[in-house]
């Protein structure tokens, strides 16, 4: 048996390699923005889907019997739905709250809402970030804030903390609109007393046309779907 040398074996020249990762890389240079492109409008559709199933379960709790009433008439799941103490109502002046997720925590600096949860609100210009850096602060002491909002009732002008208006998903779920908490919910969604954990990318809320419409968690200025990011 005669054993061939390695003169005699074919394989690869330098310069096939070099045409094989040339190729390579034009296709990866096609295919990763094209993966990219198609993750990214999959999280939006999965986004849009996400705020139709929500507008879907708060109108059906509109419309529920079980659904409490303040002045007669129905409200939406909001977090301030319940929050109408007139200890804490505030009929004298715009105000910016240290954004610290912790807004109904029994204090004297709660702006409650005289129309309870009968409405929603523009949340649209409703953060500021104090120092500009483009990142939200989240603590007791923090530069961020929130404003409030202006409803009247009557003849009389009130201001609201406008995080009032995030919507409340354990009331959908406690009256069976929704099986859980969304996982695209965040932080700012916590009911107060919730044990459930939310740390989802939107803060979703009510807007005064009655729509379900959501804040950028990690920069509230951000109004919509954030390109790429879901839940």
């Amino acid at each position: 048996m005669r054993i061939r040398s390695l003169k005699d074996q074919n394989g690869f020249t330098l310069i096939e390699l070099i045409v094989v990762i040339a190729i390579l890389g034009v296709l990866a240079a096609i295919a990763v923005p094209t993966v990219n492109n198609y993750l990214g409008s999959s999280k939006e559709r999965s986004w849009n889907a996400e705020q139709d199933r929500i507008q879907t379960a708060v109108d059906a709790y509109m419309s529920s019997p079980g659904n409490t009433r303040a002045q007669g008439k129905p409200q939406f799941p909001i977090l301030g739905k319940g929050q109408t103490s007139q200890d804490h109502l505030n009929a004298t002046t715009t105000a910016n709250l240290t954004d610290d997720q912790n807004p109904f925590n029994g204090t004297s600096t709660e702006y409650f809402n005289p129309l309870a949860g009968r409405q929603g609100a523009d949340l649209s210009a409703a953060w500021n970030d104090g120092d500009d850096d483009g990142v939200r602060d989240i603590d007791g002491s923090s530069p961020d804030s929130w404003t409030t909002v202006q409803v009247t009732k009557g003849s009389k002008t009130y201001y609201v903390d406008a995080r009032y208006y995030f919507i409340d998903f354990e009331a959908l779920v406690t009256e069976g609109f929704l099986e859980a908490v969304p996982d695209s919910a965040s932080a700012d969604n916590t009911p107060e007393g919730s044990s459930t954990t939310y740390s989802g990318s939107y803060g979703w809320y009510l807007d005064a046309d009655e729509k379900v419409q959501s804040l950028y968690s990690f920069l509230p200025s951000t109004q919509g779907y954030e390109g790429g990011v879901f839940p």
